[in-house]
């Protein structure tokens, strides 16, 4: 007779195979590992997840629409702009910089050339946990706190002068995580830049002046 598929079982998978693949790695962490840490059999993974490709990226969403959620709150009913800008920057810069993260982008990024992993990553993953910050910037130019423009735009020009070099500084080893002072430096700037482009006072940028 079957197992019953609870709530419980899949949260402890997950979490099972996201310290196998921070431990191992993509490549060499099976499915037989994660069953033997977990003290169950393969079939009952399976059960679950219909491969380890599945499972990372349920790994992935856990973990990303988690900490999206969280970055995101603690700004919530924050009435200064520049304030609640900092602490979403800041804590995404936090977050993004540290080990975790970094990991994770590495293994879907080794595997993307050879399934669709990575733009699945970005279409259901990452680009959800964006749409947040999305609504956030629509209810901002709606009260006039930033001037009315694509909030998709919005927020990808926010991303993007947060992420900088960083990210792939990152990556690459050059710096060892998330330094608080760089990323201090980095919010504060990212914030005036952003606040300049979309000041409400200031009008659309037609003339790329």
């Amino acid at each position: 007779m079957a197992r019953k598929k609870t709530e419980s079982r899949r949260t402890a998978i997950i979490a099972a195979a996201a310290e196998a693949f921070l431990e191992f790695g993509y490549d060499k962490t099976s499915m037989s590992l994660i069953a033997e840490r977990l003290g169950g059999s393969k079939a009952t993974l399976y059960s679950y997840f219909k491969s380890k490709e599945e499972l990372l990226l349920a790994v992935l969403d856990n973990e990303i629409d988690t900490n999206a959620a969280a970055i995101l709150g603690t700004a919530m009913g924050e009435p200064d702009t520049r304030k609640a800008l900092s602490i979403v920057g800041t804590g995404y810069l936090m977050q993004r910089l540290s080990m975790r993260p970094t990991r994770y982008f590495r293994m879907v990024s080794g595997q993307s050339g050879e399934s669709d992993i990575g733009q699945h990553f970005w279409n259901n993953i990452l680009k959800p946990a964006w749409m947040l910050m999305c609504t956030k910037m629509q209810e901002y130019m709606d009260e006039g706190r930033l001037r009315r423009a694509d909030p998709w735009m919005a927020s990808m020009h926010f991303k993007g002068l947060l992420e900088a070099d960083l990210v792939e500084r990152r990556l690459l080893g050059d710096i060892r995580g998330p330094e608080a002072e760089l990323v201090k430096d980095r919010v504060t700037n990212a914030v005036e830049v952003f606040l300049d482009y979309y000041d409400p006072q200031k009008g659309p940028r037609l003339d790329g002046n």
